[in-house]
């Protein structure tokens, strides 16, 4: 059963601004997102100094240059996006046929890997492929690991899963059901997403059901007695750790087979206007009596279509609050 804030939005409209993300949040990050301010969704002002990430479906480039093929780069492309795959039994996962993918399907899309902490600029289209943040084994425990995504225009189609997901980067809260509390300060999270002003980013994705990393089967072999997950992500915009979303009149539009903006932990939206459009949950964050969805600004539309035949505008599994005040408290 569902827990939380079971909230269906044709559309939900706040503008105030909250302390949790001050003007002590990190300067650099703030004149990155002022320098974009002035561009648009074409170009990146000479004022930015991180990695320039140019989509295409026939030349993707960084900073200019051919993307790099080598797993140790700070950005690199390859055909090895994590999905569901077709024809499993019982012991691989709990997808059922509508959740599976062909390895053909999967392999028409490129991920592009970003490795490295830092401030990346994202443009251009990729009609089949994936953004994927993995900073290593170790990062969700170093402050160091941040990286600011911004979205300077964007169209991002994939099919199989996710179309951006974070996997490992810093995380800033704690998961601790004891402790927990309806106000989380993220301002230090790895994972942070900016949409830069006059741009439209357009997100179309999927999801990868649950696939196991090891069972436990019973004596005769034919049921599971324990299991241990190795993949599970159910928004078609993913995070694996607390994210931040932030902008001020730029466009992010998700649309989603399944859920469609997830952290795993915590979700702060400072701003922007962000459209979704999804077949269950428009936002969700999912650690019970834990997680806490956060709303300080900006103009958010949420239509759940049933496609899945359930869903919530927000489901928070612990708090969902404004800046004014906690709209409910956790479910235990």
């Amino acid at each position: 059963m569902k827990k939380g804030i079971a909230l269906i939005l044709a559309s939900l409209m706040l503008c105030s601004m909250a302390a949790c993300n001050t003007e002590s949040e990190n300067a650099e990050k703030n004149n990155n997102l002022e320098s974009f301010e002035t561009s648009s969704a074409a170009e990146t002002p000479e004022e930015f100094t991180g990695t320039v990430i140019q989509l295409s479906d026939d030349a993707i480039t960084v900073d200019g240059e051919a993307i790099s093929q080598e797993e140790n780069a700070a950005v690199y492309a390859a055909n090895d996006i994590v999905f569901y795959l077709e024809g499993q039994d019982f012991t691989y996962g709990e997808g059922s046929q509508q959740d599976e993918h062909s390895q053909e399907e999967a392999d028409r899309h490129t991920v592009i890997h970003i490795t490295q902490a830092g401030d990346y600029s994202l443009s251009g289209s990729l009609s089949a492929g994936q953004i994927a943040i993995d900073l290593g084994e170790g990062a969700e425990n170093d402050p160091t690991a941040v990286v600011n995504l911004y979205l300077n225009g964007v169209d991002i189609t994939c099919s199989v899963a996710p179309a951006v997901i974070f996997y490992n980067v810093y995380e800033c809260g704690s998961t601790d059901t004891e402790s927990a509390s309806e106000t989380v300060d993220t301002s230090a999270a790895g994972a942070n997403v900016y949409l830069v002003d006059g741009t439209e980013n357009n997100i179309l994705g999927s999801y990868v059901a649950r696939i196991y990393e090891s069972v436990e089967l019973s004596e005769d072999g034919n049921t599971i007695v324990s299991s241990k997950k190795l993949h599970k992500y159910d928004g078609a915009f993913y995070s694996k750790q607390t994210m931040n979303i932030n902008g001020n009149t730029g466009i992010l539009n998700i649309q989603a087979d399944n859920e469609g903006l997830d952290s795993e932990l915590h979700l702060t939206i400072n701003g922007g206007i962000i459209n979704i459009t999804s077949g269950n949950d428009g936002i969700n964050t999912n650690e019970d009596g834990v997680s806490v969805t956060t709303i300080n600004g900006g103009e958010l539309n949420i239509v759940v279509d049933g496609s899945t035949g359930e869903g919530d505008g927000i489901d928070s599994n612990g708090w969902s609050s404004t800046a004014e005040k906690s709209l409910l408290p956790p479910a235990r």
